[in-house]
């Protein structure tokens, strides 16, 4: 895979940024990390417990490019209105990976300078590859991507900005395998998110590493509404197998199914699954959650209760989107953009369900960034 070259540091000027870079990177990992403590509750680098609470958001080389990160209106209305602790950033990487060419990876740098030295969590995940690979590729073209992303993940694990920079986290890659179930592909799940686990590690990053559940990311197929339907999920089944030997790894899970109003979920479903994968030494956070338009069955109230659940059993939620190309709307403006709020105190255009649900779990919930002038913030996860 070719790496981006970087002119030689021949002026002192140069010399003394990239020295000024290194004492930055120093500085972060002296402050400590975020970490899973022994009740498996997330710490931030101070030792409060942290329950992510926030969006997706496009990256400089992503999908639906509707907001800018880096713009005065949305970094107001992030920070005084919706106050979100945590933004996963959408990105594509490998928009040539065809032809064998890499996007520039350093493409959201600016977005994590931005960020980060707000006390923001970004969480750096490539949504374009391998995402639709899987056994039936053949075992050789599936090495091949397992390697090629192994090796962009050394590559970023080694940037300065990056490592062990505690506000960045990495998630390995967007629903890896898509929508394919089947033990071969539990397989390549394991071993492909282990080597790319030990990529980063190797580089010396101690950084959050996210790995998205199988099943675009629901983890499982979501056929019926058992009680115990996440026994058949890849988290719960082969978890163990992924982390085992590493820390400080959590699972990101993109429930969607859990919104189908045809599906009678008990109200507790959140509580057990988050339960049996604790029972099991796993944490997962609802990295993905949101009511896309093209899904009728999901426009309801549901959502309320499942964001409330998930953030009060430590999974936190974050929604998708942002700024919607499908429909999955914060405001009830014409955009649907999370910027779009009429006000940052009490709006009134929010999306009446999935709006509602994101800004109440921090202004009623109290979850989330602390507002001005106040403590840490953020209720304590069982």
């Amino acid at each position: 895979m070719p790496r981006p070259r970087f002119p030689r540091a021949r002026s002192l000027f140069t010399r003394g940024a990239l020295l000024a870079l290194a004492l930055c990177a120093y500085a972060a990992a002296s402050a400590g990390n975020f970490r899973l403590d022994e009740e498996l509750r997330i710490r931030d680098p101070e030792g409060r417990v942290f329950v992510p609470i926030g969006a997706n958001v496009t990256g400089q080389t992503s999908f639906w490019p509707y907001s800018d990160p880096l713009s005065e209106r949305f970094t107001r209305t992030w920070e005084q209105g919706w106050r979100f602790n945590t933004m996963r950033v959408c990105t594509y990487y490998f928009r040539g990976a065809a032809e064998g060419e890499q996007e520039n990876p350093w493409t959201n740098d600016d977005i994590v300078r931005h960020w980060t030295r707000r006390n923001v969590v970004v969480i750096l995940v490539p949504f374009d590859f391998p995402n639709k690979a899987h056994s039936k590729a053949g075992r050789a073209v599936v090495e091949a991507q397992t390697a090629a992303h192994a090796a962009f993940w050394a590559e970023m694990a080694a940037r300065p900005l990056y490592r062990n920079n505690p506000y960045v986290w990495f998630n390995i890659a967007n629903e890896v395998l898509g929508e394919t179930w089947d033990e071969e592909n539990l397989r390549v799940w394991v071993e492909f998110h282990r080597a790319c686990i030990a990529a980063i590690r190797g580089a010396g990053a101690e950084n959050m590493i996210v790995v998205d559940g199988m099943w675009a990311g629901q983890d499982l197929p979501w056929s019926g509404a058992r009680p115990d339907l996440y026994t058949r999920g890849a988290v719960y089944l082969r978890g163990r197998e992924v982390v085992e030997g590493f820390e400080n790894v959590i699972f990101g899970l993109h429930p969607y199914g859990l919104l189908d109003e045809t599906r009678p979920f008990p109200d507790d479903f959140v509580d057990r699954w988050m339960a049996a994968l604790k029972a099991k030494g796993l944490r997962a956070v609802f990295t993905e959650l949101g009511l896309p338009a093209y899904w009728p069955k999901v426009q309801n109230d549901r959502i309320v209760h499942v964001v409330r659940r998930a953030a009060e059993t430590g999974a936190g939620a974050l929604a998708w989107h942002w700024s919607p190309g499908d429909g999955a709307s914060m405001t009830s403006a014409r955009g649907g953009r999370g910027e779009e709020i009429d006000r940052l105190d009490a709006p009134t255009n929010l999306s009446p369900h999935q709006g509602r649900a994101f800004w109440d779990i921090v202004h009623v919930h109290g979850f989330g960034l602390p507002a001005a002038g106040a403590g840490s913030g953020g209720a304590e996860a069982p």
